[in-house]
């Protein structure tokens, strides 16, 4: 059955690092909301962009691209996690979003093998306003 876990409000700031030309930051205040049901775990998150000065801004229209909410669904199955994520601009005129699809795996007891391709836009920050396909793999120590 259907069990609510949580609810959180938060101010995030994420930014590539860079300067100048290459720079790519932004600040928003996202509402996030946790739930389970049977083994998985559903969060969705939504969030505003807080507005900065049009001569400031390094990412006009990021909210239009990145999005303005995101929905994961990490779901495990016997060894295995499965996890979904969606994003959307909630634009329907002009709609753009995001999928991510992860596999994770036991490699040992702390370490595991992750498998990863997602499709849309803002996968990079430097990147975020093109489509783009990307495959990855990696490490990690998180027990999902």
């Amino acid at each position: 059955h259907f069990k609510f876990k949580m609810l959180g409000l938060s101010i995030n700031h994420q930014s590539n690092g860079k300067e100048a030309a290459l720079s790519r930051s932004w600040n928003r205040i996202i509402l996030m909301g946790v739930a389970s049901w049977k083994n998985s775990i559903i969060t969705a998150r939504v969030w505003r962009r807080f507005s900065e000065k049009s001569i400031e801004d390094d990412n006009p229209q990021i909210e239009e691209y990145i999005g303005r909410s995101e929905v994961t669904a990490a779901i495990p199955f016997r060894k295995n996690v499965f996890t979904l994520t969606v994003r959307n601009n909630l634009n329907f005129n002009h709609n753009r979003g995001h999928a991510e699809l992860s596999w994770i795996y036991p490699l040992s007891r702390d370490l595991r093998i992750m498998l990863q391709a997602s499709h849309g836009y803002g996968d990079s920050l430097i990147d975020y306003n093109y489509k783009q396909t990307v495959l990855g793999v990696g490490f990690t120590f998180l027990n999902l």
